[in-house]
């Protein structure tokens, strides 16, 4: 059996909902997924799961499993990895994604297979709860590797790269991260609202008129 949750707390505390569940955990494996993952391209997904850590498990010294999707940050080793080399990183056709899936469920199925890169996303992070133990947890990043300052943009403490350290500090304490080439998700990463004046704009209006017809 694993947990399944959708991390969050107020404030940007990523780290924090992260340990929340963690603790509280009461089976060996935990999945956390961000909130525009889209599980149900493979129906076979939880199963999946619940055989992939069965095997690294059995393996030994397992740290964390992640999966195959179509939008992470691309200028990175994982990307190479984990994202499809098919130029439609875009394309938000929920029917396209399907066959997607299903072609690399029936080409993969649910192999296992050994992710040494640094830096992992964390849209899907399939966390072994001994390793997190034996790591310390998740954590703010670092200014600098082996730094004890801790890095901050400003109003994200404990939130951004939080997941990326984790997958590091789990290589280097030993422990064994895993991909699962035959499980794809949806994962709609799209961020241009944060900094959209314009439609914070259009939203606060949208709230103001609510609230002044249902006075």
């Amino acid at each position: 059996m694993i947990e399944v949750h959708i991390p969050y707390l107020p404030g940007k505390r990523l780290n924090q909902a992260y340990n929340y569940y963690m603790a509280r955990s009461s089976v060996r494996w935990v999945l956390f997924v961000d909130h525009d993952v889209y599980l149900a391209l493979n129906p076979h997904w939880y199963d999946c799961c619940e055989k992939a850590t069965q095997e690294a498990d059995r393996r030994g010294r397992p740290g964390m499993i992640t999966c195959m999707t179509n939008r992470i940050a691309r200028k990175t080793a994982a990307a190479r990895v984990l994202l499809l080399d098919n130029g439609n990183y875009d394309n938000d056709s929920m029917e396209w994604h399907h066959l997607v899936a299903r072609r690399l469920w029936d080409t993969y199925g649910c192999s296992l297979e050994p992710l040494q890169v640094q830096n992992l996303p964390g849209f899907f992070m399939l966390v072994s709860v001994g390793a997190w133990r034996a790591v310390g947890g998740f954590q703010p990043m670092p200014a600098e590797p082996g730094s004890s300052e801790q890095w901050h943009r400003p109003g994200a403490p404990g939130f951004l790269s939080v997941d990326n350290w984790f997958s590091r500090r789990l290589q280097a304490a030993g422990r064994r991260n895993y991909y699962l080439p035959g499980l794809y998700v949806y994962h709609g990463y799209r961020r241009q609202w944060r900094e959209d004046s314009a439609w914070q704009q259009k939203t606060s209006d949208k709230a103001e008129a609510e609230a002044s017809s249902s006075e």
